[in-house]
C-alpha cells in the first residue's frame, strides 16, 4: 500500500492509491455515513487512475506522534477504545472491519477534540486479528516501562491477541476493568482516609466524656503533638528543634576554627603566563541554527537547540510561539551533522520554507537567509 501526502491552502491529505473500487452499494453506504471516529476518503479519478483522499487536516499520524514521546496509559487506553469504537462503528452500518487501516501511519490523533480517528479503506481485506497483534507488537516497542499501568495493560492484551479465537470485545473487558480496578484503588484509599479521620474524632469524644473537659482537651493535645512530631521529617525537627541554640554553637564553631588554623602568607612567586592569541571575530560569532523572529506579533527569536526542536503554540514545545494561529505542535527542525531539516506536523495552517508550502512528513532542508513561515509568524534562518 503506497501512501503520500497532498498539502492545500488549508487542508492536508492522505493519499493512498486505490486497490478495488467499491461496490455501488458500499459507496451508498459510505456516502451517507457518520461516524465520529472513523475517516472515509473522497475517491479521486486523475491521469486514468483512482486515489482515496483522506482529509487529516489538524490530525497527528500515531507513528509521528511516538517519534518523540513514550506510550503511557492513558493515550494506549485512548487508542484500544479508538479501535473498537471504529470496528463497532461500520459494522452497525453492515460495513467491514477489516477496510479499517490498523497501520501507525493510519492511525490519527485530535489534539483539539482529543479524539483517535481510523481510516476505513475499501478493498482492504487483511484480518483484522492479524492487523492488531502487529500493531500490538508496535506499540509494545514504544511503551514507557516506567509506567506500570500501560506495562499490565499493554502485555496482557499482546497475550491475549496471540490467542486464536479472540475478539476485540474481551480487548474493551480488559480495558474497562483496568479503568475499574484504578477508580476501585482510589476509592478504597479514600474510604481508608475517612475511617481514620472518624476514628480520631470517635477517640476525642471519648476522651471528653470520660474526664474533665480542661484535662481531656490537654491530653487531646499531646496526642495531637506526638503524631505531628512522628510524621514531620527527622531533618526538619533537628533544624526547628535546635533553633534556640543554632545561633550560638555556629558562632563557637567558627571561634574555634580560627584558633585551629593560621594561614601565613606566603612568598610570592613570579611566573610568566602566555596568553594565547584569540581571534575576535572567534568571540563574536553568532550562534548557528538561530531562527529570527521578523513578525509583527509578540514572538521572539528560536535558538535551535539539541538533535529535534518542536515549534509550536504549547509551552512544552522548545520553540514556543505564543500565537493562536500556530497549532499545538506545528512542526519540527532535525538536525544532522550541520544541516538543519524541518517538517510540518500536519498543523492547521501550515509551514512554509521560501514560499513553499510544506505537504506532511516532508523533510526540506534549511539554507542561510532563508524565509520560514509558521502558520502567519515570520521568522528568517540565521
Amino acid at each position: 500500500m503506497e501512501i503520500h501526502y497532498i498539502r492545500k491552502l488549508m487542508t492536508s491529505h492522505m493519499v493512498i492509491e486505490q486497490m478495488e473500487l467499491p461496490s455501488e452499494w458500499e459507496m451508498q453506504m459510505i456516502a451517507h455515513a457518520s461516524l465520529e471516529n472513523v475517516l472515509f476518503a473522497d475517491c479521486i479519478c486523475e491521469d486514468g487512475r483512482s486515489d482515496l483522499w483522506y482529509d487529516i487536516t489538524g490530525k497527528q499520524a500515531l507513528d509521528v506522534l511516538l517519534e518523540d514521546r513514550k506510550l503511557g496509559y492513558d493515550l494506549l487506553c485512548r487508542i484500544l477504545m479508538g479501535i473498537y469504537d471504529g470496528v463497532e462503528g461500520v459494522e452497525s452500518i453492515l460495513l467491514r472491519a477489516e477496510s479499517l487501516l490498523l497501520m501507525p501511519e493510519s492511525i490519527f490523533l485530535d489534539y483539539e477534540r482529543n479524539q483517535i480517528y481510523l481510516c476505513y479503506c475499501p478493498g482492504n481485506v487483511l484480518a483484522i486479528n492479524e492487523v492488531f497483534l502487529q500493531l500490538m507488537e508496535y506499540l509494545l516497542t514504544k511503551l514507557n516501562h516506567d509506567d506500570e499501568r500501560a506495562v499490565e495493560l499493554a502485555y496482557g492484551i499482546y497475550g491475549q491477541a496471540e490467542k486464536s479465537g479472540w475478539s476485540l470485545r474481551e480487548i474493551k473487558s480488559m480495558v474497562c476493568l483496568s479503568y475499574q480496578a484504578e477508580e476501585m484503588s482510589e476509592e478504597v484509599a479514600e474510604t481508608q482516609e475517612s475511617e481514620v479521620t472518624i476514628g480520631i474524632e470517635k477517640e476525642n469524644l471519648q476522651v471528653s466524656r470520660e474526664e474533665p473537659a480542661e484535662e481531656g482537651w490537654q491530653k487531646y493535645l499531646t496526642r495531637l503533638k506526638e503524631a505531628l512530631h512522628e510524621r514531620i521529617p527527622r531533618s526538619i525537627r533537628d533544624i526547628f528543634g535546635k533553633r534556640h541554640t543554632f545561633g550560638k554553637k555556629q558562632k563557637e564553631k567558627e571561634q574555634k576554627e580560627k584558633e585551629r588554623f593560621v594561614f601565613e602568607p606566603e612568598p610570592e612567586e613570579r611566573e610568566h603566563y602566555s596568553r594565547p592569541t584569540v581571534l575576535l571575530a572567534e568571540l563574536t560569532r553568532a550562534p548557528e541554527g538561530v531562527l529570527r523572529y521578523e513578525g509583527e506579533g509578540a514572538c521572539t527569536n528560536l535558538a535551535i537547540t539539541g538533535e529535534e526542536y518542536l515549534i509550536g503554540s504549547d509551552r512544552t514545545c522548545a520553540g514556543y510561539i505564543p500565537s493562536q494561529t500556530v497549532s499545538r505542535r506545528h512542526a519540527k527542525i532535525t538536525r544532522v551533522d550541520d544541516i538543519y531539516f524541518v517538517e510540518d506536523l500536519n498543523s492547521s495552517n501550515g509551514t512554509y520554507v521560501g514560499g513553499e508550502l510544506l505537504n506532511y512528513k516532508t523533510k526540506i532542508s534549511l539554507h542561510k537567509n532563508e524565509v520560514v513561515i509558521f502558520a502567519d509568524e515570520k521568522f528568517r534562518f540565521i
